[in-house]
């Protein structure tokens, strides 16, 4: 009994993660879609994963808060 429940236990954490990396496949492949469709997208995305800036922007960099008590 015990060796069913463990595989029992092992068939339900594996359905799991493939559900899991099927919605995350999908999500890929609608993020995909819309950069290959969407200018704005692929703008979007390189500016916030890639950190790329028009020729006519200025960035400014402000450094993080020290949060820890002194």
């Amino acid at each position: 009994m015990r060796r069913f429940t463990a595989l029992r236990t092992t068939l339900t954490e594996r359905s799991h993660e493939a559900y899991q990396r099927i919605v995350r496949n999908r999500q890929l492949a609608e993020e995909i879609g819309a950069l290959r469709s969407d200018a704005r997208a692929l703008e979007e995305m390189a500016r916030t994963r890639l950190g790329v800036v028009g020729r006519d922007e200025v960035v400014l960099v402000f450094p993080e808060e020290d949060s820890t008590p002194r």
